[in-house]
C-alpha cells in the first residue's frame, strides 16, 4: 500500500465526519475523493531508503537521539487508546 494504517484510520474518519468519500480504483486499492470529489494523492512512501548514517546525523542535528528505550511506553502499563490516537492524527490533518 502506498500510505500507512494510520493515515487510512483518519481518512476513513474523514470519510464519516468530513464529506469525503473512498472508492476502490482498478487495481484494488482505495481512491479518496475531498467534499467536491477532487482526488485526494496517496502518502508519500514513509520509509527511509538511504545511508543509516546520515539518517542518524539528521536526526542528532534535529535534536533527536533515537535509543533502545525509545520505543518503550512510558504509560504504567496501561493500553494505548486508539481512538484517541486517531482523533488526535485527524486534528493534526485539519
Amino acid at each position: 500500500m502506498g500510505f500507512p494504517a494510520f493515515l487510512l484510520c483518519v481518512r476513513h474518519r474523514s470519510v464519516h465526519e468530513g464529506g469525503f468519500s473512498v472508492q476502490m480504483n482498478a487495481y484494488a486499492q482505495p481512491q479518496f475523493r475531498d467534499p467536491n470529489g477532487k482526488t485526494l494523492p496517496n502518502a508519500p512512501e514513509i520509509r527511509y531508503r538511504g545511508n543509516v548514517f546520515a539518517l542518524i546525523n539528521q536526526n542528532r542535528r534535529n535534536g533527536v537521539e533515537v535509543t533502545a528505550e525509545t520505543c518503550i511506553p512510558d504509560r504504567g502499563g496501561k493500553r494505548m487508546d486508539g481512538d484517541m490516537v486517531v482523533g488526535a492524527l485527524f486534528d493534526l490533518g485539519s
